[in-house]
């Protein structure tokens, strides 16, 4: 570890650190980001063939970045997080694409992307950076086309959410019709099995509500019946007394 900071800080001229031509296949970022001094890196003509995932967030104070003649076929999604550089030359390698988050470059002056299989539409917008202000040029279109597609993809990224979010609701409320029709459905179960039970209790004659046959009118008829049968059946007084005297009469 001594022995790679040592050859780093004597490849330090003022505020350039240069690893051109240097074999290097892995960026020895920790140690760089050590060089705070360091704020033009020189990684040209070695074997990149990627970056890292730690490459922008620990290099932060880099103004300028050389990336030439390597192997790399595309840079890291946080590549924005250099958000000081202003001179970049990805000359000579295997880049298709970029990251969107290059359009967070907004210091970025020069970049040169020739000799890369870009997409055509990328391509075009880049132009040929043939000269310094063509160079120039083409750090300002794309910085503006990854911007712009940035402000896209938040967009749609923004209507699907909305939309699952709909979908969701959507699936909740159709959710909850069939919880309720389900309940429904056993409150009319339950109000049928009450009234088949009534019914059957009335047919078998444990209670009646109709035709005067209830016990208490019997039982209240009965004191009625009784006192006439009474009446009819045992003559007052009176009526013997003239009995007696029609007796008497029809003797004499």
């Amino acid at each position: 570890m001594r022995g790679t900071k040592l050859n780093l800080r004597e490849r330090l001229e003022d505020t350039v650190l240069d690893l051109s031509m240097s074999q290097i296949e892995e960026v020895p970022v920790r140690e760089i980001s050590q060089i705070k001094k360091a704020t033009s890196l020189d990684l040209s003509n070695n074997q990149l063939k990627s970056l890292g995932k730690n490459f922008a967030p620990m290099l932060t104070h880099l103004i300028k970045l050389d990336l030439s003649n390597n192997h790399l076929a595309e840079l890291p999604d946080n590549f924005g997080e250099l958000v000081s550089l202003r001179h970049l030359d990805l000359y000579n390698n295997q880049i298709t694409h970029l990251p969107l988050s290059l359009g967070q470059l907004k210091m970025l002056r020069w970049l040169d992307l020739k000799n890369n299989p870009l997409l055509p539409k990328l391509a075009e917008i880049a132009g040929p950076c043939l000269d310094a202000q063509q160079c120039q040029q083409s750090a300002r279109k794309v910085v503006t086309f990854l911007q712009t597609m940035q402000v896209q993809v938040d967009e749609e990224r923004q209507r699907r959410l909305l939309q699952k979010r709909k979908q969701q609701e959507l699936a909740e409320q159709a959710q909850k019709k069939e919880q309720q029709k389900q309940q429904l459905q056993k409150k009319k179960k339950k109000a049928a099995k009450s009234n088949n039970s009534t019914q059957v209790k009335t047919e078998n004659g444990t209670t009646s509500v109709t035709g005067g046959n209830n016990v208490g009118d019997v039982k209240k008829a009965a004191p009625k019946y009784q006192n006439e049968t009474f009446t009819h059946s045992r003559p007052t007084r009176k009526a013997e007394a003239l009995k007696g005297q029609w007796k008497i009469l029809k003797d004499i």
